[in-house]
């Protein structure tokens, strides 16, 4: 008997080995804000030939399509190839779910509006046809006036003039070098100062 209480006792010492969720998802951020890009990491138990699919839900439980996610390795990291945009997502508390073979799981990350500048991703395009001589001056400007991104209150009735060395502070921006704040702090500098002219057509 007395053997019987030393071995339930050295049992009950014994520490519980913690027990893997068989799959875990993480964000890399607890608070986003717009113009910052989404990234979130799959932890799986077991690598199998599935892939995994997931979903972004607001909190009003209105969820985006389904996507699907390979699944290569045990630890799995995504990141958005785009920022949260304030036309697109509302400010909130969001849930990333996914479901990886039976197995299903889930997170909460929230959205804020910190006040920065946060320009579409689309406005790269227009850039780059600016860069590349495909779109000209007044059409570049018209653009981000059109969409209240700068201010530039002749855009209807004037033809811009903008230095070509300013190109290259535009291709910082495209190739994520300069923050949105940086470029339009940029614009408006430049528009105010007369260093992009303009003139009636």
């Amino acid at each position: 008997m007395k053997g019987l209480l030393v071995t339930a006792f050295m049992l009950a010492t014994i520490p519980m080995l913690a027990h893997a969720d068989p799959v875990t998802i993480t964000t890399g951020k607890q608070v986003y804000s717009y113009g910052e890009h989404l990234s979130f990491t799959v932890t799986v138990e077991e690598v199998t030939k599935n892939k995994a699919a997931f979903m972004l839900i607001d909190d009003k439980g209105v969820g985006s399509s389904t996507i699907d996610m390979e699944i290569v390795r045990k630890e799995n990291t995504i990141t958005s190839p785009h920022p949260f945009e304030s036309i697109i997502f509302d400010t909130g508390t969001y849930t990333i779910r996914i479901w990886y073979d039976e197995y299903e799981a889930s997170t909460q990350f929230v959205l804020n509006d910190l006040g920065g500048i946060n320009i579409p991703f689309w406005m790269t395009d227009v850039a780059n046809l600016w860069i590349d001589g495909l779109l000209d001056d007044t059409a570049f400007l018209k653009n981000f006036a059109d969409n209240d991104i700068i201010k530039w209150e002749e855009a209807e009735q004037t033809e811009a003039y903008i230095p070509s060395w300013y190109k290259i502070s535009i291709k910082l921006w495209t190739n994520g070098l300069i923050s949105d704040d940086e470029l339009v702090a940029g614009l408006q500098y430049l528009i105010s100062a007369n260093i992009i002219t303009t003139g009636m057509q």
